[in-house]
């Protein structure tokens, strides 16, 4: 989902979860949330009613209607154990969440796209009025550019005569443009942050922000527990959990799950869920929110010394341009 639908996604289930809390039945709390939504959502909205009214149950009716999986699949136990309002609750979070970590890589998102833009201007100026500035000096000094250094020569057969016009209908800087939008537009560029950890970690505490909410808000961790392996499959070997965890082994089975960082955590969590201490698990989310929050600001960091290093490589270029027809000049002049 789009950021915007996940804001509108949220409006309505915080609409559903206060007519729950209310004791307003599940069909009637669907009925009077609509009206919480604009048009341009409420059809989606609506779709969600049509299939519950057909005796499905809420979390189908969700998926049915064009909702993702990994946002509602812990509805589905929470709805077994009769505790919807607080599958809701826990579904809102997740994406609540998910919206914080988008609102940080958009910022990235608009750093990169005031680089390119940087960037084109840089490149106009470079090709349309430096270059053939450059040029012309070229031709007043000498009568014959040939007779100068390689560098001179290119850029007086190249760029004589050149305007920002010639620069703006350049067919190499037209395809470096429309790869870079389309590469800003689709988000593609996000790719080269895999090679940071800091990237890595920002996947793995959102998983664990994701357990953690789940396992607070749940009275059933078995039921629960299903439904995050149905939507993590054999992720961090949840699967194996899962098993240990019907054979009687209980939060112990979290031992063997290479999801935590540290052995404290590790006991923290184990010791929330055999305890039923839903309090721990909110310590532990609110710990890993901030460790994202952190996790982020350093790959944040990281970018924006890529994108200064990147425009201080391109002024030593244009100085190493400008330098080596002075020194070709003047030592053709020597």
């Amino acid at each position: 989902m789009k950021r915007a639908e996940k804001k509108l996604t949220v409006d309505f289930l915080e609409a559903l979860v206060n007519a729950l809390e209310n004791q307003i039945d599940i069909r009637t709390a669907l009925e009077l949330s609509l009206s919480s939504v604009p048009k341009r959502f409420r059809e989606k909205a609506k779709a969600v009613l049509r299939a519950y009214k057909t005796g499905r149950s809420l979390y189908d009716s969700f998926i049915l209607a064009g909702f993702p999986k990994e946002y509602f699949y812990v509805l589905r136990s929470f709805e077994e154990e009769g505790n919807v309002a607080q599958g809701l609750k826990a579904v809102k979070e997740f994406i609540e969440t998910d919206i914080k970590l988008d609102s940080s890589m958009f910022s990235i998102d608009i750093e990169v796209l005031v680089m390119g833009i940087f960037l084109f201007i840089t490149a106009v100026f470079i090709i349309g009025y430096y270059m053939p500035t450059m040029a012309k000096l070229i031709s007043n000094i000498t009568d014959n550019p040939r007779r100068l250094g390689g560098v001179s020569q290119f850029i007086y057969t190249h760029f004589k005569g050149k305007t920002v016009g010639d620069a703006l209908k350049n067919p190499l800087l037209i395809i470096a443009t429309v790869v870079f939008f389309f590469l800003w537009k689709t988000r593609l560029y996000r790719g080269l942050l895999k090679v940071f950890p800091q990237y890595k970690k920002l996947q793995k505490l959102a998983d664990k922000i994701s357990l953690t909410t789940a396992f607070a808000l749940s009275k059933n961790y078995a039921q629960t527990l299903s439904a995050i392996v149905e939507s993590f499959g054999n992720k961090y070997r949840l699967k194996e959990v899962y098993r240990r965890f019907r054979l009687g082994a209980g939060f112990e089975a979290f031992a063997i799950s290479d999801i935590f960082d540290s052995e404290e955590e590790k006991r923290l969590f184990i010791l929330a869920g055999n305890n039923n201490f839903p309090a721990i698990f909110n310590y532990l989310r609110r710990s890993y929110e901030k460790q994202r929050e952190n996790a982020f600001t350093t790959l944040s960091t990281i970018m924006r010394f890529l994108i200064i290093g990147l425009i201080i490589a391109l002024i030593v270029a244009l100085v190493v341009i400008s330098m080596a027809p002075m020194k070709e000049m003047m030592s053709s002049i020597g």
